[in-house]
C-alpha cells in the first residue's frame, strides 16, 4: 500500500508573523508604534500589576536595540491611587471636623472621643466585611466608603449630642441616657418611615 506524501501548512495555507487585528493603528507623536494592552483579571490588583509591568519593561528595556523605547501613554492605577490618597484625606478631614465640633458645641473630652474611636473601627469593619465578601477596592468601592464615613461622623454627632442633651436635662447616667437617646432616634426614623 503507497504511504501518503506530509501534508504540511505551507501546502494549505500561507504563514505570516502578523497581528490578530488591523483594525487598531497605534501612534505616538504620529510616528507608528507598537502597542501592547495590559488588562487586569477580575479580582486582581491594579496597583500590584502596574508596578509589575512597569519594573518588567525596565529590566527588558536594556535588551531593546539602539533607538526603541517603551512607554505607558494610559494607565488606569493612576486613578485608583488618586481614589484611594482622597479617600485617606477625606477620613482625615472627617475626624479632625468631628474632633472640632464635637469639642466646640459640647466642650466634653469624653463626648469628644466615642466618635473619634467609633468612625476607625466602623470603617476597619467594613474593609473587613469587603475581604470576606471576596470585594476588591475599586473606585466604586473607594466612592461607597468615602459615602459610608460621612454617614457615620453624622450619625455619631446626633447621637452623641442627643445623649448630651438627656444628661444635662434629665440628669441621667451616661448608659441611661444612651439608651433613652437611641430608643428616640429609632422611634423618629420609624415615623419617618
Amino acid at each position: 500500500m503507497p504511504v501518503a506524501p506530509p501534508c504540511r501548512v505551507k501546502d494549505v495555507a500561507r504563514v505570516e508573523l502578523g497581528a490578530q487585528d488591523y483594525s487598531i493603528a497605534a501612534r505616538v507623536d504620529g510616528q507608528p508604534t507598537a502597542a501592547i494592552a495590559v488588562r487586569t483579571a477580575p479580582g486582581a490588583n491594579a496597583l500590584d500589576t502596574a508596578r509589575a509591568v512597569n519594573a518588567k519593561m525596565t529590566e527588558l528595556a536594556k535588551y531593546f536595540p539602539p533607538g526603541i523605547s517603551w512607554m505607558v501613554p494610559y494607565d488606569t492605577s493612576t486613578f485608583v491611587e488618586i481614589s484611594i490618597h482622597e479617600v485617606v484625606k477625606t477620613l482625615i478631614e472627617a475626624m479632625i471636623l468631628v474632633i472640632l465640633v464635637m469639642y466646640l458645641f459640647l466642650e466634653n473630652v469624653r463626648a469628644t472621643f466615642i466618635p473619634a474611636i467609633v468612625v476607625p473601627v466602623s470603617l476597619f469593619g467594613s474593609l473587613i466585611g469587603l475581604y470576606l465578601l471576596g470585594y476588591s477596592i475599586n473606585v466604586l468601592t473607594l466612592f461607597a466608603m468615602v459615602l459610608a464615613i460621612a454617614i457615620v461622623v453624622d450619625d455619631a454627632i446626633v447621637v452623641i449630642e442627643n445623649v448630651e442633651r438627656i444628661m444635662s436635662e434629665e440628669g441621667l447616667s451616661p448608659r441611661d441616657a444612651t439608651r433613652k437617646a437611641m430608643g428616640q432616634i429609632i422611634m423618629r426614623s420609624s415615623l419617618s418611615a
